[in-house]
């Protein structure tokens, strides 16, 4: 390369040992160039051609439309003579480049400024790796925040729920029965929702359970025709004929509202979203080509199909990483199409996608179908009878910090015939216990409280009694309960918000219950025969942080 592709619009020149100079640049790991005041590129070495997408052998001088960043660091450098910050751009390719950028000001022989010599590092998959832990920091807090709304939220919602059940059981009046049920199933639709924020904040896995999907899918529908732009058409393809499946609704739900609003984020001018259901039959060699680990059998394939841009081949290779997105910040996180593979696979499924850039895209997402279920077969669980009398003069010990919560706790409890003791906080629980060991047949306690918390309440009592009963109330997902608790067998967990017959079927199941009557207080055996020690309850329940 000759020294006049250096001449710009100023006078720039090079010593005659340019061509070794030069040489050398080139061997350099850094992209290193020069950038005349006027933002051409003057020179370039082979591993800024790579970077940036410029021919690596040199070529013609490169004029950059310098945008608003790169003219405050060439002021910056004229002025103060050197500069360094991120840069962020696009390559001649296409492709997002980000680079540590060092600018020092190349005056001529008369000492004016002439050019700018600058050296990038390609900082991009860094940067990258920061915006992702940034992000999972913030879905981290996000979780953190849900549980400490959701203790409130259902503080507020569990005493409507069981004084609206208490109200209907002393009145016959059509009228107020018909309000109640409508604020019950107002507060049930609330507690729902908490639920849901901290099943998804927090990742929890759900529960399984034989589902019909027809009904969710006409749901998921329904709520985008009422929420989406006037210029979306939602068109429906569900047949009223589907075989069951089993899923987890709050998840399967989560993973249809991303589709959906993947799919009008992806026809800004507006378009159609069709959503479809079908009975499908798939053989191997199909099942193999949608995914590698895919089996042959019966299926339900859904669908979400949209008159939008279509994917690139680019993007199509991307479109399931965490944190991947072609939207503004202000649109997404990138999570959502991560969230929507996350369950199809949890749930055995396969998920296989159709789309040609400018005409559209559809998603196919393939569940087990279960043939011999039939839809009639599937039932809610019994309701258990109950009777004023069935507490036939059992003690209870109520444990609740809110003053709300514990008085209908209690005044429901005894409105079925039990006995109650009450105390506001762990420490005032801890002695009635220890005034009332031989009288009290079951704790029901909140595990977030001041003073004494639940957990460190609960080993004290143990050490009185290792057999003591435990009802113990908490906000915690019902897949943690289960991971925190599954082996304590003695202990009851009911999640928040609760109705009144949830919390007397724990009662009832409790008090029914003979496991649990530990003969040491080192240890507590669960029901596969291995001994749970104190220090291992410490780890399960210990310090409290994490109840709420």
């Amino acid at each position: 390369m000759d020294k006049d592709l250096f001449s710009g619009s100023r006078p720039f020149d090079l010593s005659a040992d340019a061509a070794t100079v030069l040489s050398s640049l080139n061997q350099a790991q850094h992209a290193i160039h020069i950038r005349s005041l006027e933002h051409t590129i003057l020179y370039w070495n082979r591993i800024a051609g790579h970077v940036f997408g410029w021919p690596e052998k040199g070529g013609d001088p490169v004029r950059i439309d310098a945008d608003e960043q790169q003219t405050l660091a060439m002021r910056t450098t004229i002025e103060h003579g050197r500069w360094r910050g991120d840069l962020a751009g696009t390559s001649i390719e296409g492709a997002r480049v980000t680079v540590d950028s060092r600018w020092t000001l190349i005056r001529d022989a008369g000492g004016e400024p002439s050019a700018v010599l600058i050296i990038d590092l390609d900082v991009t998959e860094d940067r990258l790796l920061e915006t992702q832990s940034l992000q999972a920091q913030r879905l981290e807090s996000i979780g953190t925040l849900a549980g400490g709304i959701a203790h409130d939220l259902n503080n507020v919602l569990g005493p409507i729920l069981i004084g609206a059940e208490m109200i209907k059981r002393r009145t016959d009046d059509e009228w107020i029965n018909k309000k109640l049920s409508s604020i019950e199933k107002s507060a049930r639709r609330g507690a729902d929702i908490v639920r849901q924020v901290l099943d998804f904040a927090r990742g929890a896995e759900g529960e399984l359970i034989v589902m019909q999907i027809r009904h969710l899918l006409k749901e998921s529908v329904t709520l985008a025709e009422r929420t989406f732009v006037k210029a979306v058409e939602i068109k429906s393809e569900i047949p009223d004929e589907l075989p069951m499946l089993t899923g987890d609704p709050m998840q399967i739900k989560q993973m249809m509202i991303n589709l959906m609003v993947n799919a009008k984020d992806a026809m800004p001018g507006g378009g159609t979203i069709t959503v479809g259901a079908a009975h499908v039959s798939l053989d191997s060699a199909e099942a193999v080509r949608i995914s590698a680990d895919g089996k042959s059998g019966e299926y339900v394939r859904i669908w979400v199909r949209d008159t939008g841009t279509g994917i690139s081949d680019e993007d199509l290779k991307k479109i399931f990483d965490p944190f991947f997105t072609t939207k503004s910040r202000s649109q997404g996180t990138g999570l959502g199409l991560s969230t929507v593979i996350t369950i199809v696979k949890a749930h055995s499924g396969l998920l296989d996608i159709e789309t040609e850039v400018g005409k559209g895209s559809t998603f196919n997402l393939y569940f087990p179908a279960l043939i011999e279920a039939r839809e009639d077969s599937v039932s809610e669980p019994a309701e258990e009878e109950t009777s004023d009398e069935e507490g036939e003069g059992n003690c209870i010990l109520v444990v609740d910090d809110e003053p709300f919560v514990l008085e209908m706790n209690v005044e429901m409890l005894e409105s079925f015939g039990y006995d109650t003791l009450s105390a506001e906080n762990g420490q005032e629980g801890l002695e009635q216990y220890k005034r009332h060991t031989d009288r009290i047949d079951v704790v029901v306690t909140d595990m977030n409280m001041p003073v004494m918390d639940g957990p460190t309440m609960i080993r004290e009592m143990r050490s009185i009694d290792p057999g003591v009963k435990i009802v113990a109330v908490s906000g915690l997902p019902k897949d943690q309960h289960e991971a925190a608790g599954a082996d304590i067998v003695e202990i009851r967990i009911l999640p928040k918000p609760y109705t009144s017959e949830d919390l007397l079927s724990e009662v009832r199941t409790a008090l029914e219950s003979d496991i649990g009557k530990a003969t040491t207080t080192e240890t507590k055996t669960a029901p596969d025969g291995n001994e749970l020690s104190d220090t291992k309850f410490d780890e399960l329940f210990g310090g409290g942080d994490d109840w709420t």
